[in-house]
């Protein structure tokens, strides 16, 4: 656990202009707070992690690759703009 909390600092202190850009607004991005044990557990003790800036901005870390949530989301707003059916049931059909 204590090397995925070094990995995630190393990722916070890495690039402070990314961060910048999730919160284009921000003032003062300076960290105050971390807050981890906001999710399931992932690869050798990684959690989801919520930091808390000085100006009270708050951005989540998610210690896993985003596309998958990326392309759902993608899926979910063509289903919207396509009138698609939005939910599909993954239990029709016989298993017999």
């Amino acid at each position: 656990m204590v090397a995925a909390r070094l990995e995630f600092c190393a990722y916070l202190c890495a690039d402070p202009s990314a961060i910048g850009h999730l919160v284009p607004d921000a003032v003062d991005l300076q960290p105050i707070d971390v807050q981890f044990e906001a999710g399931d557990g992932h690869r050798g003790g990684r959690s989801v992690g919520i930091v808390t800036f000085a100006d009270g901005h708050r951005v989540v870390y998610k210690p896993r690759s985003l596309h998958v949530d990326r392309h759902f989301q993608e899926l979910l707003q063509w289903t919207s703009r396509s009138h698609a059916p939005c939910c599909i049931d993954p239990w029709v059909g016989s298993l017999s």
